[in-house]
């Protein structure tokens, strides 16, 4: 009978300590969630900080749907991201906390209408590096022209296209020899048919801004010999590259960053966006098709037919402005 007692005694307390080791990694992995959560949620409100002051240089006369005309400057956009930064941890707003700061950005990017900005390491005379902005980078890719000259299977290469953000600007370069042409235009429509639309110009911005930001990790990366850490977009944000980026937007990448406690794999990528609007609707009434914006009200009385992203491209689908309701307060405007 003793004997079961001890053998009982034996498993109870054995039970024990694997429930106090799984407690014990059950508590690890909520602080190292905190830690995460609290990380992105800083990031958020010093990339909101950081995005006013780049904006902040614009035309405050610009109307809401007018973002494109904004002008967006670098100036103090780190220094404003590492002091918000520093206030949600508890350091003190001075040189040596930007620097930690900095050390823990993989990269930052502002995103602009005709092209965006990257961060870059720059070697000071004290054999320190600072982050520092590129040049204005275009959306530009490499495009294959046809033509009717069968001597180069009716292709014309060398031809070298930007796009923008939020319109149909273009430019294009054809480069032959030390020659080369320069040609800019409104809308795709000035182009040969096929040549290029929205979605090839999405597709263009997805894969330049993907490709340059992930480079941009890589090359600080080995500058500050540091481990190699890979880029970790999430799936709010993306489904395959960096795509859906309608807006100016400003995107840092965060490595692991010992202020913040948090030692998970990887980078995260927080970003504040310069638009949350309101979709235009259309809907018939009084047997015409009417356009105004979602939380305007006209959605309450009659039947959305369907939502666009502009009210220009609901005039072009045919619709008619529909003065009851565009002049009212927009109310609860669906998030892009």
């Amino acid at each position: 009978m003793k004997a079961w007692i001890v053998i009982a005694d034996v498993l109870a307390a054995l039970f024990f300590v694997i429930m106090l080791h799984t407690t014990y990694l059950e508590i690890d992995n909520y602080k190292s969630q905190y830690y995460e959560q609290r990380l992105m949620r800083s990031a958020e409100y010093a990339c909101e900080c950081a995005f006013y002051y780049a904006s902040s240089s614009s035309d405050h006369e610009v109307l809401y749907l007018n973002s494109a005309d904004r002008i967006m400057a670098t100036t103090d956009i780190l220094e404003n991201f590492d002091d918000i930064m520093a206030l949600c941890y508890d350091m003190s707003i001075d040189d040596y906390s930007r620097a930690i700061i900095e050390d823990s950005i993989g990269t930052a990017c502002l995103v602009t209408n005709e092209g965006f900005y990257l961060t870059d390491l720059d070697e000071t005379a004290e054999n320190e590096y600072n982050l520092v902005w590129t040049p204005k980078i275009p959306y530009s890719a490499d495009v294959n022209e046809t033509d009717n000259n069968p001597a180069n299977d009716n292709i014309i290469s060398g031809v070298t296209y930007s796009v923008a953000l939020e319109s149909e600007k273009w430019r294009k370069v054809v480069v032959n020899g030390e020659n080369y042409t320069y040609e800019l235009g409104e809308r795709y429509s000035q182009l040969p048919a096929g040549t290029m639309d929205r979605q090839k110009a999405d597709r263009i911005i997805s894969t330049k801004l993907t490709n340059m930001i992930a480079a941009s990790v890589d090359r600080n990366t080995k500058i500050r010999n540091s481990a190699d850490y890979s880029i970790y977009v999430p799936t709010t944000k993306t489904q395959g590259g960096i795509n859906s980026m309608k807006y100016p937007t400003l995107l840092v990448v965060l490595k692991n960053a010992e202020y913040a406690k948090w030692d998970g794999i990887g980078a995260t990528l927080a970003g504040f966006q310069i638009i949350t609007g309101s979709k235009a609707i259309s809907y018939m009434k009084d047997g015409r098709l009417m356009y105004s914006y979602e939380g305007q009200g006209a959605k309450d009385h009659y039947k959305v037919i369907r939502m666009y992203d502009t009210a220009e491209k609901a005039a072009l689908d045919g619709a008619y402005p529909d003065a009851e309701y565009l002049f009212r307060p927009i109310k609860g405007a669906t998030a892009d």
